[in-house]
């Protein structure tokens, strides 16, 4: 008996849904962390023949976890990506891999963050929410205490905060909101929309409960998300680069192990309204305006000539 090629008959009959080939085929990206440090001329270039410049000192003796540029600060108006704020000489900057930014690296983690939480809203959004609650909970090593709430209406859509924080050694920084959006009728649920998210094909979860919307028709979606990105830089190199002068300010504790709870309501689905690209989209729309037009002059005839049809055919 071939009990391996009994298995892999057994693994190739597997049923796999639509929804679950079209997140495995999303086009996945393996980016690499990209810092830039600009200089002025007497920096970039040798100031003396006896003493490697400034620019060469950064480059060969820092061992960076990622691509470093160091650049004019003159040329800096020619970069390939913008920088965020006014640009200044001998700071450190880090890419946003999705905004395509050059921002300070002190603000990375929580930029970072918030871009992620900003991709998993629009999901929401693009699956057809109506509610969405959530929970935000950080620890906080300040020993303050702040409580409010603010409701307020944009757009009809309602948001609603509600903030407090504990005074305790180990105080825990706790913010709930709440968005909510029109129900819609006859919602129809475009996946093809799903394409142009960033972080999706990285994120295993967030599939999980695409595939759960998609193919279960789930109205209802609790998930926790909880931040576990590395930390970018050792403490010993950002230690080097202070010693050259490079303005480097860097907390990684600040947005570690955050945590972040949905509670979403969506709209009710039917499985004739989840589209996998534009043309399956305008191909229904077209058969159903073509069924309405038939209706609409069967309802025109008048029976009698509808008869006499019947009667010469």
């Amino acid at each position: 008996m071939n009990l391996c090629g009994g298995r892999a008959s057994v693994e190739n009959s597997v049923y796999t849904t639509k929804i679950s080939k079209f997140l495995k085929d999303l086009p996945h990206r393996n980016e690499i962390s990209h810092f830039l440090i600009l200089l002025n001329d007497q920096d970039f270039e040798k100031a003396c023949p006896l003493f490697p410049s400034l620019r060469y000192r950064i480059l060969h003796f820092n061992d960076f976890p990622g691509k470093l540029e160091v650049k004019r600060f003159s040329d800096v108006e020619f970069l390939e990506h913008k920088i965020e704020d006014s640009p200044q000489p001998k700071q450190l900057y880090i890419k946003l891999p999705k905004e395509k930014l050059f921002i300070d690296i002190k603000n990375y983690e929580y930029r970072l963050l918030t871009s992620k939480m900003n991709e998993i809203i629009n999901i929401f959004m693009d699956l057809g929410a109506i509610k969405i609650e959530t929970a935000y909970f950080r620890e906080n090593t300040e020993n303050i205490e702040i409580s409010g709430g603010v409701n307020v209406n944009i757009n009809h859509i309602d948001v609603g905060t509600d903030n407090s924080y504990i005074n305790n050694n180990t105080a825990v920084n706790y913010t709930k909101e709440m968005i909510e959006f029109p129900v819609r009728d006859n919602f129809e649920l475009d996946v093809f929309k799903l394409y142009k998210n960033y972080y999706l094909p990285k994120m295993n979860e967030w599939q999980n409960i695409i595939t759960r919307r998609v193919d279960g028709e789930n109205q209802t979606i609790n998930y926790m998300f909880t931040n576990k990105e590395n930390k970018k830089l050792r403490r010993k190199l950002v230690e080097k680069l202070k010693c050259l002068n490079i303005s480097v300010c860097y907390n990684y504790e600040e947005c570690v192990d955050v945590m972040k709870s949905f509670n979403v309501t969506f709209n009710e689905i039917k499985a004739e309204n989840i589209f996998y690209s534009q043309e399956e989209k305008d191909a229904k729309k077209k058969k159903k305006q073509a069924e309405e037009y038939e209706n609409a002059y069967i309802c025109w005839v008048p029976n009698w000539l509808s008869n006499y049809f019947v009667v010469s055919l």
